[in-house]
């Protein structure tokens, strides 16, 4: 990537976005403990720490390139979030890229947090979990809403819901 003109993040320590690509990578353990510890009473909490990083990570990426625009930079005069055009030239710039990227992962990590706290709730069985909600953690993953969807429209279908469960009645009286 050193051909790239990449904007050094100012609240970062003048660190670039390929300088932070690791960072992402790190994401993986997220997944590998929701993927293969479902159960423990730790996976709630820890599943968010992740999402955290790269919220925060988002945040300075976000705010060191508004604050601290490059030397010289005149923003596009097309440039904008409201139309596809406006969104494609703002992607021009591999440092608004590698914020876009960053976000991505966190609405990712935290779909897939959602699904798995879910399908606990919802009393899914270790087998459940391994043949039914990890491929869906995979397809967030990989794919984000498209992981979700499946999971929210066809998985989800498969376990009960906990409101109209016998405990859930219990509780009501």
């Amino acid at each position: 990537m050193s051909d790239l003109r990449l904007h050094p993040f100012a609240l970062m320590g003048g660190l670039t976005a390929e300088d932070l690509w690791v960072i992402l990578d790190i994401g993986i353990f997220n997944w590998i403990l929701m993927a293969l510890l479902p159960k423990w009473g730790k996976t709630a909490k820890l599943s968010l720490i992740f999402p955290i990083l790269h919220s925060t990570l988002y945040s300075l990426t976000f705010l060191s390139l508004l604050l601290f625009p490059k030397e010289g930079f005149e923003p596009h005069p097309d440039a904008n979030f409201f139309t596809l055009k406006g969104l494609v030239v703002l992607y021009t710039d591999p440092s608004i890229v590698f914020g876009g990227i960053v976000r991505s992962i966190v609405g990712d990590q935290l779909l897939g947090r959602w699904i798995v706290l879910d399908s606990q709730e919802r009393g899914a069985s270790i087998m459940f979990h391994v043949l039914a909600v990890v491929p869906c953690l995979l397809l967030t993953m990989l794919f984000g809403p498209l992981g979700w969807l499946i999971y929210f429209a066809l998985v989800r279908n498969f376990l009960d819901d906990p409101k109209k469960s016998p405990a859930a009645k219990e509780k009501k009286n």
